[in-house]
Order: structure tokens, then C-alpha cells, then sequence
């Protein structure tokens, strides 16, 4: 015989099923635990919903010590809640809701919810509690902050963490904002993804001593520490989005004292203290990544420190731009600031960079340009791209620096202070490294200012070709038409008893012959060319194709010195109509989907009889000119617009026609448009003896592998590196291989591979 259950008794049970929805009732101002503000009648339970919609301030003293559970909370309707607890002990709200439809907590965007603890005796906790499930759902879209007053411990907090089991999965939204204000307890966010900031969102610490939790902080995330008073906040993760620092009131630093990366970071007080990167214990630093931009106000010092004398000083990689109208400066033994971004990175702001161990390091391939004056008391390192200055924005150092290369050097302008008897400016232009050193023995003072700048120009065309027939002893022939220096200092003529000038012979010059090439300095009283006279002639290699070297010559005074022969047949002969075309830099932009821009920098002056056609190819590589250029003989510079951009790879190139008729070509620039992918177009030189630049052009910016095998499909090299939409260029050691032929295979995230070949001496 079926049985069948009542249809009454069957809604029954479906009612029972389903949390039941609980909503306040009250006024403005009334008791969580009054039984009739509530919709339900009764006070809320544990399975229940609980919906606010009405603007409220809410007592909930009534609430037993220790926990008070619902089923979820949410505010909802354009309206401000504020939950009030003021009595004595700990008191938890807290949710279980594990639903993505009911969340354990919903704030909606426009609401606010509002946990206020007020203390005056004893110790009282308030705090908002995610942890009665494992994977508690929540969701601010609006404002949930944290406040109260007092003098008790304790204060009102969140809680997204207590165990395996007991767990939140709460998401700040990009409209939505946590904020502790001052008199408020930590936030407990355990040391996993149970906080989620998204794009947007903010988290503002104004409590003193606060902590800043563990969490998933998106990049584009902000934290906001707003305190006054004189105990510093603290970051209990590793990982952040922008940081905001406006700590009015500090008396001791503020410490980032582990590995920490955030996007930006602005720093706009530290109050009467600092903002320090520090160590671990023992030699062993701590690094502070900005992946975006630093920014220090005037009323903020941002310190490289120690734990303890003796230890290793905490360094800050940056990837971004830097705005320093405070103080950087390291008080240790040692301090690293290392510029390693992708793009070219800037150097702006009238603040002082200054310590005894500071050491700029520039390790980014796309350089780094100073919009400001930037004054140097300690070290610079040079590993790869160039310092960019202008006659404004100069380069002043009063330490010293290293590593100076063709990869790295300072492009424009720079003063040194003189602390010492030599002095080699580690000057050029472009890819062209050109040092210039001075020496000096006696009579020197800390208040002796030199000033040395390369230029990549004919200074024929400049400042004429009249030349002294005195000769000393040698009689200028001619002059260089390719490059010139100058150098200047505030020393009058006379001081130094010994003192003598250094520029370097590079291959860039084209001397064919260091035995009969001197140093020239222009005189601008009789508007000649004089010989500075030699001391010494100092061979790198005799060539072929050219002789490199060091020339030392006597210095009386500055002003403007290049390269002079007395053969007719060295340093590229006695007119520009004999030079060579020389390419300095050559590269392919995408403007839009439909066009590119190809420029290129010569190393001289060119002349109309000169031609330079614009070539363009898919993947065949079967190249047809689609422009031509004629030589200028004012500029230059070169660009050229495409406006037939096509879909997928385009290969560029310049095919250069001399006066001469002789051939040449520039390296393969590439465009990759409207598809996903990379391209190694070139790899200068191919026959490599130490280094070699690899060019890599892709559709956005991504991560690449670089493998170097042999011919047996051995791994000789593997290295990872950032590429960023468009061209990126790659210096790569390959000095500890041996000699023979190999490939250098590059590999994305996504598996796609491009190759080429060369050969190691």
C-alpha cells in the first residue's frame, strides 16, 4: 500500500529546508537583541539570513561573550550600519554561509557597515568573523570599516582565518573599501588567498601599529596607511598592490623587513622618522620590489638599513619611474637602488640621494633618463642600458662608479667633484661608448668640478676646419669628421703642475692608424684647430677594420677636443663625401592597426646623393621597397611613416646606398600586428667573441625563455627575461662558452619557439 505525505506537510518541510531571511525592523537607533525590531520576531539565529536596509545604528551588548552566529549577513538599500559593542570581553559576529548566492557577508556598493568597538575598562574585542565554515563567501562592494575610542585594550576587527576548516573567501570589489580607523584591533587573515583585493579596491590602516593582512592583492589594489601616531604600521604578507604611506606622526621607521613587491609606492610622510627597506640578520639582504612607480615627498626619507653594524644593507629594485622630492639615502655598509625595468625608466624631483654605501645600479636595457638635476655623494653601477641627461638635467657625481661598457654608460652631459687624481668619464652616444679621462697630481680640491659630454657629430661642421700649422710636433692634417668631446672644469689654467687628457679610440672613430692620430682642441680665440700634444699612445688592437686605443694628451685648459691626424688617409680620410654610412640606432614602432613608424640615427651627416629605401616583408622574408629617403645634410635623424600596416608579421628594413654606390643594410626590424606571437629578428654581432645583442620583437608583453644548445642539443645557457610589446633588446654573456656553433632558441609561456644561429670565437 503507497503512503502519501500531506502537500502541507510536504511545504512544510521545504520551508524548513531554506534559510529563513530575518530583517530589521528598528529605528534609527535601537538593540540587536530586541525581538521585535526584528521581521521574524525574534532575534536572529544561526541559520538564519540577516538583511539591513534601513539606516541604523545598532547596540549589541546583549550578545553573549564569545561567539554570536548567523547564516549570513547583508547591507543593502543606500544606507550606513553601525554595529556597537561596548562591554567588556570578546564578542564574535559570525557568518557560515558558503553560498555564491547568499554570501556570508554582503556589503553593496554604496553602503557602508561599520564595527565599533568603544572600551573603557578592561579588555573588549568586536569582531566580524568569516570563519564558521571552511570557505566563507563575502563580498564588499561598498565600505566596511572598523572604528571606536577609549583607552581599553582590544578594538573591533575582521576575521578571515582561524583554520583549515574555518575560513573566508571574501572579495573586495573595485568599488568597495575595508578601513580601520584608529582604536581598532588587527585583521586576522591567515597566510592564504582568504582576503581577495581586486583591481581597484582599498584597504586604509589609520590605527597606530596596525598590520596590513596577508592576502591576494591585485596590482592595481590600494593600501592606504593614514596613522598620526608614533608606532609604525606593519605588512604581514609579501605581496601588494600600490602603497600609500602618510604616517604624520612616526617617532621609528617604518620597516619593510622582509622580501616584499608592490606596484606603486607613495610616499608622502614619515613623520619624524623614516620608511626603511632593512636586512635579515647576517649577510643576507631584504629587497623591496616597486613593479611600478616611486614617488618620495619632501616630508619623507626612505632609508636602505641594517638590523644590526656589519650586516648587509636592504636594497629596492624598481621597475618604474622615480619622483624624489624627499631623502634616499642608506645609513649602512651596504645598499643597493637598482633600476630594472622594461621600458625606459625616469629620474625626476629636487630631493638628495645621498649615504655612504648608496649605490644606483641601472640594469635595464631600455636606459633611464633624468627630467631633473641628480646629484650622486656615493656609487654608480653600470650593467646594461644608458643614463639619458641634457644640458639641464645633468649627472653630478661626487662618488664614484663601476662597469661602465658599449652596454651601459652615461648618454649626454655629466659633472664630477673631484676627490682624486683621475677621473674617466664614462661618456658616449647611442650604442657608441666613448670614455674621455682626465688626470691630475697636484694641487687638487674636493671643490674641483669637471664636466664631460661626448657628441656623435662632425665638428668639422660645427666649429670649421681652420687648423694651427704649428704643429706639436705633428701637423694637423685634418680633423675627425664622426665625433668630438668636451670638457670643461672650474679650475683656472695654471693650477695643476701635472695634468693630462685621456679620450678613448674606439671603433667608431675609424682610425686605421694610432701611430700618426693625436688629440685636437679648438680654440675659440683664433678659431683654429691646435694640437694638444701627446704623451703617450696606448694600443688595444692595431684592427682590422680599425685600431682602437687610449691617446694621453697635455691639458691646459677645457673646452672641445676630437681626434686629429697628420696622414691624409687615416681617421676616415679629409671629406665627409668619403665617409661611410654608419647606423647608430634602427627600429619599427606600431602606431595603430593600420600603420608603423621606421626611424634610424646615422652617426654623421649624409648628403641628397645618398639614398635610403625603406623595405618591407611578411614571414618569406622576400623584401620590396615601399619608400625612399634621400640624405640630409642637417639632421640626422630619419623616420618613416607606413600606412599599409598588414595583418600578422611585418619585417622592416633600409636598404643604404652610399655616394659611392656601396650597398648596405640595416638589421631586420619587426611589427607583429592584430596576432598573438614573437619574433627574434636579429642577433648582433652573429660571430661573438664576449657578448652579443639579441632583438626580439612580440604582439604584447610577456615572458620568454632564451636556451643557447650546441649541435649536439646540449644546454649551454638558459635564461628567462621580460619582453614588452614591440621590440625588446637582450644582452647576453657568452664569454664562458667555447668556441664552435650553436642556437639560441627563444620560448614563450605558450610554447611558441623562434631560432637562430651563430658562432662563438
Amino acid at each position: 500500500m503507497k503512503r502519501f505525505l500531506p502537500i502541507s506537510l510536504i511545504i512544510l518541510i521545504s520551508i524548513a529546508a531554506k534559510a529563513q531571511t530575518n530583517t530589521w525592523t528598528g529605528d534609527l537607533l535601537g538593540n540587536w537583541g530586541n525581538a521585535s525590531k526584528w521581521s521574524l520576531g525574534h532575534v536572529p539565529t544561526s541559520g538564519e539570513d540577516v538583511i539591513i536596509n534601513s539606516n541604523s545604528s545598532i547596540n549589541v551588548n546583549s550578545f553573549a561573550g564569545g561567539v554570536n552566529a548567523i547564516r549570513s549577513l547583508k547591507i543593502t538599500g543606500g544606507v550606513s550600519v553601525k554595529l556597537t559593542c561596548s562591554v567588556n570581553g570578546t564578542r564574535y559576529l559570525r557568518m557560515s554561509s558558503t553560498s555564491t548566492s547568499s554570501k556570508g557577508l554582503q556589503v553593496d556598493a554604496g553602503n557602508t557597515l561599520i564595527f565599533d568597538a568603544t572600551n573603557t575598562t578592561g579588555t573588549g574585542f568586536w569582531i566580524c568573523d568569516l570563519t564558521g565554515a571552511a570557505g566563507v563567501t563575502g563580498l564588499v562592494d561598498g565600505t566596511l570599516q572598523f572604528e571606536g575610542s577609549g583607552t581599553a585594550s582590544g578594538g573591533a576587527s575582521l576575521n578571515v582565518y582561524t583554520g583549515a576548516s574555518n575560513n573566508a573567501s571574501l572579495v573586495v570589489s573595485g568599488t568597495g573599501k575595508i578601513i580601520h580607523m584608529i582604536d581598532t584591533g588587527d585583521d586576522n587573515g591567515g597566510t592564504g588567498s582568504y582576503l581577495t583585493m581586486q583591481s581597484g579596491s582599498i584597504y586604509e590602516q589609520h590605527e597606530d601599529g596596525g598590520a596590513v593582512p596577508f592576502g591576494n592583492w591585485n596590482m592595481g589594489s590600494t593600501v592606504k596607511l593614514v596613522t598620526s601616531g608614533g608606532t609604525p604600521p606593519f605588512f604581514a604578507g609579501n605581496s601588494y598592490g600600490n602603497v600609500e604611506i602618510n604616517c604624520t606622526g612616526l617617532t621609528s621607521p617604518l620597516a619593510f623587513n622582509e622580501d616584499i613587491s608592490v606596484n606603486n609606492l607613495t610616499l608622502t610622510s614619515s613623520g619624524g622618522s623614516s620608511v626603511v627597506v632593512k636586512t635579515a640578520s647576517g649577510t643576507i639582504p631584504f629587497t623591496l620590489t616597486i613593479n611600478g612607480n616611486l614617488s618620495v615627498s619632501s616630508s619623507t626619507t626612505l632609508e636602505l638599513s641594517v638590523v644590526s653594524s656589519g650586516d648587509a644593507g636592504g636594497n629596492i629594485l624598481l621597475k618604474g619611474h622615480v619622483m624624489n622630492n624627499g631623502t634616499i639615502k642608506s645609513v649602512s655598509e651596504s645598499g643597493n637602488f637598482e633600476f630594472g625595468g622594461s621600458f625606459n625608466q625616469e629620474i625626476s624631483g629636487t630631493g638628495a640621494w645621498f649615504g655612504n654605501a648608496l649605490t644606483l645600479v641601472i640594469n635595464n636595457t631600455a636606459g633611464v633618463k633624468l627630467l631633473s638635476p641628480l646629484t650622486l655623494k656615493t656609487g654608480l653601477q653600470f650593467v646594461l642600458g644608458n643614463i639619458k641627461t641634457d644640458a639641464i638635467n645633468i649627472l653630478t657625481m661626487a662618488g664614484g662608479w663601476s662597469g661602465a661598457s658599449p652596454a651601459s654608460f652615461v648618454d649626454g652631459p655629466m659633472r664630477k667633484v673631484s676627490t682624486g687624481t683621475w677621473i674617466t668619464f664614462p661618456v658616449g652616444k647611442g650604442t657608441i661608448y666613448a670614455p674621455i679621462g682626465y688626470y691630475h697630481v697636484l694641487n687638487h680640491q674636493l671643490t674641483d668640478t669637471f664636466r664631460a659630454e661626448y657628441f656623435r657629430a662632425n665638428p668639422q661642421a660645427v666649429f670649421g676646419s681652420n687648423y694651427d700649422v704649428a704643429g706639436n710636433p705633428e701637423v694637423i692634417h685634418h680633423i675627425s669628421n664622426v665625433e668630438y668631446w668636451s670638457l670643461t672644469s672650474n679650475v683656472t689654467s695654471g693650477t695643476f703642475l701635472v695634468n693630462s687628457i685621456e679620450p678613448h679610440i674606439g671603433l667608431n672613430s675609424f682610425c686605421q692608424d694610432i701611430s700618426n692620430t693625436f688629440t685636437a682642441r679648438f680654440d675659440p680665440t683664433t678659431n683654429k684647430w691646435k694640437n694638444a700634444g701627446t704623451i703617450a699612445r696606448n694600443v688595444e688592437s692595431a684592427g682590422p677594420p680599425f685600431a682602437t686605443g687610449y691617446l694621453q694628451s697635455q691639458y691646459a685648459e677645457g673646452g672641445i677636443f676630437t681626434l686629429a691626424t697628420s696622414s691624409i688617409n687615416n681617421i676616415l680620410g679629409v671629406s665627409q663625401s668619403t665617409l661611410p654610412i654608419h647606423l647608430i640606432t634602427f627600429d619599427a614602432t606600431k602606431i595603430n592597426s593600420s600603420s608603423a613608424l621606421v626611424n634610424w640615427q646615422l652617426a654623421d651627416l649624409s648628403s641628397a646623393a645618398e639614398k635610403f629605401e625603406v623595405q618591407r616583408s611578411g614571414n618569406d622574408r622576400n623584401f620590396v621597397t615601399i619608400g625612399t629617403l634621400s640624405g640630409k645634410d642637417n639632421d640626422r635623424f630619419y623616420d618613416y611613416t607606413d600606412n599599409e600596416l598588414k595583418t600578422g608579421v611585418n619585417l622592416y628594413r633600409v636598404r643604404m646606398t652610399d655616394k659611392d654606390g656601396k650597398i648596405t643594410y640595416t638589421r631586420i626590424a619587426a611589427v607583429i600586428n592584430e596576432v598573438k606571437g614573437f619574433l627574434v629578428t636579429s642577433l648582433m654581432p652573429t660571430i661573438v667573441t664576449q657578448s652579443t645583442r639579441l632583438v626580439v620583437a612580440s604582439s604584447d608583453k610577456q615572458r620568454i625563455d632564451i636556451i643557447v644548445t650546441d649541435m649536439q642539443g646540449r644546454v649551454m645557457l638558459r635564461r628567462s627575461f621580460s619582453i614588452v610589446a614591440g621590440n625588446t633588446n637582450i644582452d647576453l654573456s657568452m664569454e664562458k662558452l667555447q668556441s664552435g656553433a650553436y642556437a639560441l632558441t627563444a620560448v614563450s609561456e605558450e610554447g611558441r619557439m623562434s631560432t637562430i644561429r651563430f658562432i662563438k670565437q
